[in-house]
């Protein structure tokens, strides 16, 4: 799975990176992410209804529109490659809106002895990539008012040979090639399901960092160093 990742690339750095032009980036108030949580606001990268990529923050952990409330009882922050094409929350999101949520890194916790060890998993290249997200909109009264929110959740797919010692699963991490079709409202389900593989093990790399990354309320630049084991 994944459940914490990073976002400390600056708005317009993401901009450019993913082609979205200045007048579309709606980032108000960002600060850097070293240590973002499910809940949290995070940017995605996603058409507008004009067809050109847009940067907005979304909620992390996607409500679907059909809910009745803004809480559900289970979690939405991962969806599986296997079977978000099938499940409720997932499918009309897969079908219709999908999206890139930009990457500087994410974090996998192992069972050691008797602790869990935290790892910040990245690319060799040290650089942003892309996870593949779907997202949703939802309307609705929450507290007796009327509410919008985006929201998105993060696909899933088995671990690669580097990452599959610290969990069995991974997010599934999309070469440039793959972006404009993933979104692309037009792809056939069958060659956006052929784009859900485990990323190269070779391009990535990962090491121990501090504890400290367990709390959600932790944020700042020293929780990507290294650490002795």
């Amino acid at each position: 799975m994944c459940g914490r990742f990073i976002q400390s690339t600056p708005p317009h750095l993401v901009a450019e990176r993913f082609g979205v032009e200045p007048s579309r980036i709606l980032i108000p108030g960002w600060t850097p992410q070293y240590n973002l949580p499910p809940s949290h606001n995070a940017m995605v990268v996603r058409l507008d209804k004009d067809g050109r990529n847009t940067l907005r923050f979304k909620t992390w952990g996607l409500l679907p529109h059909w809910a009745e409330e803004t809480k559900i009882p289970y979690s939405t922050i991962n969806a599986r490659a296997k079977t978000m094409d099938s499940k409720p929350a997932f499918r009309e999101a897969f079908r219709h809106r999908r999206c890139l949520v930009p990457c500087d890194g994410y974090y996998e916790w192992k069972q050691v002895d008797k602790v869990k060890q935290p790892y910040l998993i990245r690319l060799k290249a040290d650089g942003l990539f892309a996870l593949a997200g779907l997202w949703e909109r939802w309307e609705g009264i929450a507290e007796g008012l009327l509410r919008i929110i985006e929201s998105f959740t993060i696909v899933v797919i088995q671990a690669n040979g580097l990452t599959q010692d610290i969990h069995d699963r991974m997010p599934v991490i999309l070469g440039q090639s793959d972006w404009a079709r993933w979104m692309d409202s037009g792809t056939p389900a069958g060659e956006l399901k052929g784009m859900l593989a485990p990323y190269a093990p070779e391009a990535m790399t990962y090491w121990a960092v501090n504890r400290r990354v367990g709390s959600p309320a932790v944020n700042d630049p020293g929780l990507v160093q290294a650490i002795n084991r």
